[in-house]
Order: structure tokens, then sequence, then C-alpha cells
């Protein structure tokens, strides 16, 4: 496992790596958003540290990995309904 900075300007995401490589993306910051639970299932499911995660999303551990289980289905439905 291992961290990434992550920064949150406003209504918007960047998340970026020291690792060679960056992810960029620009996703709007409110409650139910699907896209930004898609986001931070797919962030969950990479490896990065979960303790991380959880300081910078306000999300319990709980609901996010729930959203990358669903996600890890290959379901689009399942992660519809969760």
């Amino acid at each position: 496992h291992f961290n990434l900075p992550l920064f949150l300007f406003n209504l918007t995401l960047f998340v970026s790596s020291d690792f060679g490589s960056a992810l960029f993306s620009a996703v709007a910051d409110t409650p139910n958003n699907p896209n930004l639970k898609l986001l931070i299932a797919q962030l969950f499911s990479t490896g990065i540290k979960k303790k991380s995660l959880t300081e910078h999303f306000a999300y319990s551990y709980n609901a996010m990995k729930r959203w990358s289980d669903a996600l890890n289905t290959g379901d689009s439905e399942i992660f519809v309904m969760v």
C-alpha cells in the first residue's frame, strides 16, 4: 500500500503521485455524487492507504469499501445500488 497526497480545491479533486505519473480528476465534491463515489472506489481498490482516504473524504471506511466491492464486481447496476 502506498500513500498519495490528495488535494481538495473547492468543488474539484486533484490527486497526484510522486511515482513518475499522476492522476488528475475534477469531480464535484457534493453529497451522493456518483462520479465522486466511483473515483473513491477506484482509489480504494488501487492500494492507497485507507486511512489517507478516510482522512480526506467525509465518508466512512465501510462506505468506501462497499463502493469498491461493488465496483470490483464489474456490474454497473450493483454499483448504482450502493
